[in-house]
């Protein structure tokens, strides 16, 4: 008797993964068992993996895709294909609306070029032999490294636009390697505290994207200081800074940073950064339009817990900490595990408060929110609550 470990998708009953009529040999792969997608022709149909059949996943060990033939992933991420071996595309695995779960033994790779465009939705990592990243990938949702080592393999984007943000779920296995974080902001002229997810290199390689003023449109943001066109910082009518840290020991000032070329992006080190638009905002006026533009931050994202020191201990003083994860973090638990603070209530800066702004003047450059917790509720009119989203 010879036992079949590969079987050979048809699609003549259906585009369900989890229908046995549409294998050659009318049996549904498992993580133990070997799938090929070869072309196909109509009626028939390619797999469309939706969650909605075979408990909510699509399972197989090893998979090659033909070029021409297609895997859909979907149904906004509830869609699960499951991947315990080696998956070989020659055609399209589309996953931007789906999750994809490797969780093999044995060490696993996610080739150059796998998913369809370079982006998924939703990518879960559980094995604990390890997995590799070998190519380019975008992801919109949620990096749940679940067990065992993730290698990004420095080629990872967590994407942010006006819709989404990619955050990274509690890391139960670890991540090795570096990561490329966005982070939209729309465009309005006003401050924003702001901290980086990631450790990595100067802010002028960073928000400044490590180039001349003007260019890359759509991305980083000019930074003012004195000595502009020295110490990273670009030029303006008045070199006015408007890149600053706290001095929470010292009492209640704000600092203005000296350099961007020898700060470096800390995870949950905050910063006040007055946000103009992207690189070509022209600086020699002060009637310049704002524009959209996405921050970008490049390093190892912080894991774990993260403690906050040099906080003041006297009554009656704020202190100024940021979120240190690609994630929500819930202030009522910190402030639970905190000692010697205030657990009634956050200040929250919001930058889409202060009036309406005005080109060429001051004001709608956002205010202080008192948010009271635990309700996580405010009476300013904002959105925010007890979350500080990263």
């Amino acid at each position: 008797m010879t036992v079949i470990t590969t079987n050979i998708w048809e699609g003549d009953v259906s585009n369900d993964w989890n229908t046995a009529g549409n294998w050659a040999c009318g049996v549904v792969p498992t993580l133990t068992s070997d799938a090929q997608i070869p072309v196909i022709t109509a009626p028939n149909l390619y797999p469309v993996i939706t969650g909605a059949t075979g408990g909510g996943f699509a399972d197989v060990r090893n998979v090659s895709i033909a070029s021409g033939a297609t895997i859909t992933v979907t149904n906004n991420g509830t869609g699960v294909f499951r991947i315990a071996g080696i998956i070989s595309n020659n055609g399209t695995v589309d996953a931007i609306n789906g999750t994809v779960a490797f969780l093999g033994t044995t060490a696993q790779s996610i080739p150059a070029n796998t998913f369809h465009t370079n982006f998924i939705r939703n990518l879960t990592i559980d094995n604990a032999a390890g997995v590799t990243l070998a190519g380019n990938l975008n992801l919109t949702g949620i990096l749940l490294a679940k067990a065992g080592q993730f290698t990004t393999g420095d080629q990872l984007v967590l994407k942010s636009n006006v819709a989404t943000t990619a955050m990274v779920a509690p890391v139960t296995g670890s991540v090795s390697g570096t990561m490329t974080i966005e982070r939209y902001i729309p465009a309005r002229r006003a401050f924003r505290m702001i901290s980086s997810p990631v450790n990595g290199g100067s802010i002028f390689n960073n928000w400044q994207e490590g180039a001349p003023q003007g260019d890359i449109p759509g991305f980083g943001t000019d930074i003012t200081g004195a000595g502009a066109g020295t110490n990273g910082f670009d030029a303006s009518l008045s070199n006015n800074p408007s890149l600053f840290t706290y001095d929470n020991v010292g009492g209640t000032s704000w600092v203005a940073v000296t350099s961007t070329l020898t700060n470096n992006l800390m995870a949950g080190k905050p910063w006040r950064m007055l946000v103009r638009g992207d690189r070509t905002i022209n600086q020699e006026s002060n009637y310049a339009t704002p524009t959209i533009t996405t921050l970008r931050s490049r390093g190892t994202i912080a894991t774990g817990d993260v403690t906050f020191t040099n906080l003041s201990q006297t009554g009656g003083r704020s202190n100024f900490i940021g979120n240190p994860y690609q994630a929500p973090v819930d202030m009522e638990a910190v402030l639970n595990g905190s000692t010697n603070v205030n657990k009634g209530y956050y200040f929250f800066w919001d930058p889409t408060l202060g009036g309406t702004p005005v080109v060429g003047q001051d004001g709608g450059r956002g205010a202080y929110v008192t948010v009271l917790l635990p309700q996580g509720t405010n009476t300013s009119g904002s959105v925010a609550n007890k979350y500080i989203m990263p």
